[in-house]
Protein backbone atom coordinates (compact mmCIF):
# COMPACT_ATOMS: atom_id res chain seq x y z
CA UNK A 1 0.00 0.00 0.00
CA UNK A 2 1.20 3.48 -0.82
CA UNK A 3 1.79 6.16 1.78
CA UNK A 4 -1.37 8.25 2.24
CA UNK A 5 0.15 11.61 1.08
CA UNK A 6 -3.00 13.32 2.44
CA UNK A 7 -5.11 11.43 -0.08
CA UNK A 8 -8.52 9.99 0.73
CA UNK A 9 -9.05 6.27 1.04
CA UNK A 10 -10.56 4.25 -1.79
CA UNK A 11 -13.68 3.68 0.30
CA UNK A 12 -14.27 7.45 0.31
CA UNK A 13 -14.12 7.39 -3.49
CA UNK A 14 -16.37 4.30 -3.61
CA UNK A 15 -19.01 5.90 -1.40
CA UNK A 16 -18.83 9.10 -3.46
CA UNK A 17 -19.36 7.08 -6.66
CA UNK A 18 -22.36 5.28 -5.16
CA UNK A 19 -23.88 8.50 -3.81
CA UNK A 20 -23.32 10.32 -7.11
CA UNK A 21 -24.98 7.56 -9.12
CA UNK A 22 -27.93 7.41 -6.77
CA UNK A 23 -28.49 11.17 -6.71
CA UNK A 24 -27.73 11.86 -10.38
CA UNK A 25 -29.49 9.03 -12.17
CA UNK A 26 -30.97 6.73 -9.51
CA UNK A 27 -28.46 4.07 -10.57
CA UNK A 28 -27.06 1.34 -8.35
CA UNK A 29 -23.90 -0.64 -8.93
CA UNK A 30 -22.72 -4.08 -7.90
CA UNK A 31 -19.31 -4.51 -6.33
CA UNK A 32 -17.67 -5.58 -9.62
CA UNK A 33 -18.81 -2.34 -11.28
CA UNK A 34 -17.79 -0.32 -8.25
CA UNK A 35 -14.25 -1.67 -8.26
CA UNK A 36 -13.81 -0.96 -11.95
CA UNK A 37 -15.23 2.56 -11.55
CA UNK A 38 -12.81 3.22 -8.66
CA UNK A 39 -9.97 2.05 -10.91
CA UNK A 40 -11.11 4.37 -13.70
CA UNK A 41 -11.34 7.33 -11.32
CA UNK A 42 -7.82 6.57 -10.18
CA UNK A 43 -6.50 6.27 -13.74
CA UNK A 44 -8.06 9.50 -14.95
CA UNK A 45 -6.95 11.30 -11.78
CA UNK A 46 -3.37 10.12 -12.34
CA UNK A 47 -3.58 11.46 -15.89
CA UNK A 48 -4.96 14.84 -14.82
CA UNK A 49 -3.04 15.62 -11.64
CA UNK A 50 -0.02 13.30 -11.41
CA UNK A 51 -1.18 11.69 -8.18
CA UNK A 52 -3.72 8.98 -7.46
CA UNK A 53 -7.31 9.56 -6.37
CA UNK A 54 -6.72 7.45 -3.24
CA UNK A 55 -3.83 6.01 -1.27
CA UNK A 56 -4.84 2.34 -1.56
CA UNK A 57 -3.19 -0.05 -3.98
CA UNK A 58 -5.04 -1.46 -6.97
CA UNK A 59 -4.47 -5.16 -7.64
CA UNK A 60 -4.79 -7.33 -10.75
CA UNK A 61 -7.37 -10.01 -9.95
CA UNK A 62 -8.94 -12.56 -12.27
CA UNK A 63 -11.85 -10.30 -13.25
CA UNK A 64 -9.84 -7.11 -13.60
CA UNK A 65 -8.49 -4.35 -11.37
CA UNK A 66 -9.67 -4.48 -7.76
CA UNK A 67 -9.08 -2.27 -4.75
CA UNK A 68 -8.99 -4.89 -1.96
CA UNK A 69 -10.41 -2.49 0.63
CA UNK A 70 -13.40 -1.70 -1.58
CA UNK A 71 -13.89 -5.38 -2.35
CA UNK A 72 -13.88 -6.24 1.37
CA UNK A 73 -16.35 -3.47 2.17
CA UNK A 74 -18.86 -4.56 -0.49
CA UNK A 75 -18.22 -8.25 -1.12
CA UNK A 76 -21.30 -9.26 0.84
CA UNK A 77 -23.42 -8.00 -2.06
CA UNK A 78 -21.88 -10.38 -4.58
CA UNK A 79 -23.59 -9.69 -7.91
CA UNK A 80 -26.51 -7.88 -6.31
CA UNK A 81 -26.85 -4.08 -6.34
CA UNK A 82 -25.25 -2.33 -3.39
CA UNK A 83 -27.90 -0.92 -1.06
CA UNK A 84 -25.92 1.20 1.40
CA UNK A 85 -22.83 3.34 1.69
CA UNK A 86 -20.26 1.33 3.59
CA UNK A 87 -18.45 3.99 5.59
CA UNK A 88 -21.55 5.46 7.23
CA UNK A 89 -24.05 2.63 6.78
CA UNK A 90 -26.46 4.98 5.03
CA UNK A 91 -29.17 3.30 2.98
CA UNK A 92 -29.13 4.36 -0.65
CA UNK A 93 -32.92 4.61 -0.35
CA UNK A 94 -32.49 7.52 2.09
CA UNK A 95 -31.86 10.28 -0.47
CA UNK A 96 -31.58 13.03 2.15
CA UNK A 97 -28.80 11.26 4.06
CA UNK A 98 -27.12 10.18 0.81
CA UNK A 99 -27.07 13.84 -0.27
CA UNK A 100 -25.59 14.86 3.10
CA UNK A 101 -22.92 12.17 2.81
CA UNK A 102 -22.14 13.27 -0.76
CA UNK A 103 -21.63 16.83 0.53
CA UNK A 104 -19.31 15.53 3.27
CA UNK A 105 -17.27 13.47 0.80
CA UNK A 106 -16.83 16.22 -1.80
CA UNK A 107 -14.21 18.18 0.20
CA UNK A 108 -12.51 14.95 1.31
CA UNK A 109 -11.95 14.00 -2.32
CA UNK A 110 -11.32 17.56 -3.45
CA UNK A 111 -12.87 19.34 -6.42
CA UNK A 112 -10.66 17.70 -9.08
CA UNK A 113 -11.14 14.09 -7.95
CA UNK A 114 -14.85 14.64 -7.29
CA UNK A 115 -15.27 16.10 -10.78
CA UNK A 116 -13.41 13.17 -12.34
CA UNK A 117 -15.50 10.71 -10.31
CA UNK A 118 -18.69 12.41 -11.46
CA UNK A 119 -17.52 12.17 -15.08
CA UNK A 120 -16.63 8.49 -14.69
CA UNK A 121 -20.08 7.74 -13.26
CA UNK A 122 -21.76 9.61 -16.13
CA UNK A 123 -19.59 8.03 -18.85
CA UNK A 124 -18.98 4.48 -17.57
CA UNK A 125 -21.79 3.89 -15.08
CA UNK A 126 -24.00 2.55 -17.87
CA UNK A 127 -21.70 -0.44 -18.41
CA UNK A 128 -22.06 -3.71 -16.52
CA UNK A 129 -19.25 -4.97 -14.32
CA UNK A 130 -18.44 -7.57 -16.97
CA UNK A 131 -18.29 -4.93 -19.70
CA UNK A 132 -15.93 -2.85 -17.56
CA UNK A 133 -13.81 -5.91 -16.81
CA UNK A 134 -13.56 -6.62 -20.54
CA UNK A 135 -12.36 -3.05 -21.14
CA UNK A 136 -9.61 -3.47 -18.55
CA UNK A 137 -8.51 -6.84 -19.96
CA UNK A 138 -7.43 -5.56 -23.36
CA UNK A 139 -3.85 -5.79 -24.60
CA UNK A 140 -1.33 -3.40 -23.08
CA UNK A 141 -3.55 -2.41 -20.17
CA UNK A 142 -1.97 -2.15 -16.71
CA UNK A 143 -4.12 -5.10 -15.58
CA UNK A 144 -2.89 -7.26 -18.46
CA UNK A 145 0.73 -6.43 -17.64
CA UNK A 146 0.35 -7.20 -13.92
CA UNK A 147 -2.03 -10.17 -13.90
CA UNK A 148 -0.74 -13.67 -13.19
CA UNK A 149 -3.34 -16.45 -12.87
CA UNK A 150 -3.91 -17.45 -9.27
CA UNK A 151 -2.05 -14.45 -7.83
CA UNK A 152 -3.44 -11.05 -6.89
CA UNK A 153 -0.64 -8.62 -7.71
CA UNK A 154 -0.38 -4.88 -7.19
CA UNK A 155 -0.69 -2.90 -10.39
CA UNK A 156 2.10 -0.32 -10.19
CA UNK A 157 0.74 3.21 -9.99
CA UNK A 158 3.33 4.35 -12.54
CA UNK A 159 1.97 1.79 -15.04
CA UNK A 160 -1.57 3.10 -14.54
CA UNK A 161 -0.37 6.69 -14.95
CA UNK A 162 1.57 5.96 -18.15
CA UNK A 163 -1.37 4.07 -19.65
CA UNK A 164 -3.93 6.80 -18.94
CA UNK A 165 -1.64 9.53 -20.22
CA UNK A 166 -1.43 7.71 -23.56
CA UNK A 167 -5.21 7.42 -23.93
CA UNK A 168 -7.04 9.76 -26.21
CA UNK A 169 -10.25 11.17 -24.79
CA UNK A 170 -12.31 9.07 -27.22
CA UNK A 171 -10.30 5.87 -26.72
CA UNK A 172 -12.24 2.99 -25.16
CA UNK A 173 -9.26 0.80 -24.14
CA UNK A 174 -9.58 1.42 -20.41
Amino acid sequence: MMEPMDLPGANHVADFILATARLDSDTRFDQLQLNKLCYLVNGFTLREQDEPAFYNDVEAWRHGPVVPEVYQAYRRYGREPITELDMCRTSLDDRKNVAERWAELFPILGRKVATIAYGVVREYGRYSGWDLATMTHKRRTPWKRAYRPGRNRVIPTDDIMRFYRKLKSDDNRR
